[in-house]
């Protein structure tokens, strides 16, 4: 039988006797409850009853947990009863990767016995370099002295065939498929690869989404009565330092537009529709024809293509915000580029015939196949790299676009929703210098007037 012990007016402690440990001591079970305080002297004890009872079978069963299971049980029931039932496929996966490296230093840590200090000394460890598990891996030259022979090798491992060839030709590669080729080929990782830049930290943000991901499966952990308080909450998120948005200026926005005349029209078409219209990447691979208006020259964004290993490449219906779904104006220019690209598009339907895959995307892989979101990304990578230009990454093209109409003088609540920010405070610390500046030359004009009435 359990028992119930007052704490205060409406807070109880329930405990359950569930056996006896090695040395014949009993094995306690505890559960603190707070009863409303308009409850009557009847209800309550009825209620108190009710919860011993409940409880007491949560004990015999088995699946009532406390403070006393570990961070990795915890872990395991809050991905699964909470993350994957209330989260985006892409969340879940990027708090996965996350945990990896929680897990590896609380796992085994009881959830009650993890303490402020135990934070703040992990936070510290993850400034330190060695510690990433995003390692690029680059195969060490003495190993392919036969390339039929080591594609032979690995015609059993789950890798693309592509990406096999493009390892062999020195490209580098992830820890999963640098591990896949190892097991492969019956050879320790460190024999087969070279692991570059092992002296890399970990960003500021990237240390601060751990805090904010501990935190909040440790503020569930309370609201699932395992614990009593939050020790994340106890002490101050490690320190982000705000960076300014890298970005193209006019002037370089032209060369890179000069210099995409001589690129294939998928591409060009694809970095002009980025420059000129802020998208998201998964918001580019999401596009469809019926989301271009070549008379009203607008696009509509209501969708994202996501990829992740396991599930491959997949739609969601709404973008990253309710702001996110939105109609853009864009230019003439763009409008006949995107008409050029769809020509061509056209013509290469009729080349694959029967073995097009139609999908109706404004941007595919060769046969028609939805393509990756990615695949732009490395694209413009290696286009900046061989150009000349200043590097920035994909993603930064948006900022171009976003810079572009500040720099216009176009108000930051519309910025804000031709950009699908959430609201225009984010707008605002993105581009917070750009936005000083033009404060700066507004005084700037206001003082030539004056000083032009005095004269």
């Amino acid at each position: 039988m359990g028992t119930i012990e007052k704490r205060s007016n409406n807070s109880y402690r329930l405990i359950v006797c569930c056996g006896y440990d090695s040395k014949d001591k009993k094995i306690m079970k505890r559960k603190t409850i707070t009863l409303p305080l308009n409850m009557t002297e009847k209800q309550m004890q009825q209620e108190l009853i009710a919860q011993l009872d409940r409880f007491e079978k949560e004990v015999q069963k088995g699946t009532y947990l406390d403070g006393s299971i570990t961070f990795s049980e915890f872990a395991d029931k809050w991905m699964k009863d909470y993350a994957e039932q209330n989260l985006k496929a892409t969340t879940v996966a990027r708090y996965k990767a996350l945990l990896e490296r929680i897990l590896i230093v609380f796992g085994h840590k009881k959830l009650d016995a993890i303490q402020p200090t135990n934070l703040m000394e992990f936070y510290k460890n993850l400034a330190d370099g060695g510690i990433r598990l995003d390692y690029k891996y680059k195969l060490k030259g003495n190993i392919v002295s036969d390339i039929r022979d080591f594609q032979k090798k690995l015609v059993t491992a789950p890798i693309n065939s592509r990406t096999i060839k493009d390892i062999i030709n020195g490209g580098n590669t992830t820890k999963d498929i640098a591990d896949k080729i190892s097991i492969a080929l019956n050879k320790p990782i460190q024999r087969i690869f070279d692991i570059l830049d092992k002296d890399k930290k970990l960003s500021e943000k990237s240390i601060s989404h751990h805090h904010r991901l501990i935190s909040a499966m440790l503020t569930t952990a309370v609201q699932w009565q395992l614990i009593e308080s939050n020790p994340a909450e106890r002490l101050k998120a490690p320190k982000v330092t705000s960076k300014e948005a890298r970005y193209y200026d006019i002037d370089e926005v032209e060369k890179m537009l000069a210099l995409l005349e001589n690129e294939p029209l998928k591409y060009k078409a694809i970095i002009y529709t980025v420059t000129f219209s802020g998208l998201r990447a998964g918001e580019l691979a999401a596009l469809e024809w019926s989301d271009i208006s070549f008379d009203k020259k607008t696009i509509k964004i209501s969708k994202q293509l996501q990829y992740l290993s396991e599930r491959g490449i997949y739609e969601i219906e709404s973008a990253k915000t309710e702001s996110g779904n939105r109609t853009i104006p864009i230019q003439s220019t763009l409008v006949e580029i995107l008409k050029q690209h769809k020509a061509w598009q056209d013509e290469e339907k009729i080349k694959w015939g029967t073995n097009w895959v139609e999908s109706n995307k404004l941007f595919t892989k060769e046969n028609g196949e939805l393509m990756f979101p990615d695949t732009p990304s490395k694209w413009f990578g290696k286009f900046v790299k061989r150009s000349n230009l200043p590097i920035i990454t994909f993603h930064q093209l948006r900022h171009t676009y976003g810079s572009l109409l500040i720099s216009q003088g176009v108000d930051v609540v519309t910025v804000s929703k031709l950009m699908g920010h959430s609201s225009p405070a984010v707008t605002l610390k993105i581009y917070a210098h750009l936005i000083n500046q033009r404060a700066i030359e507004a005084a700037d004009k206001l003082e030539s007037l004056l000083i032009k009435k005095e004269d």
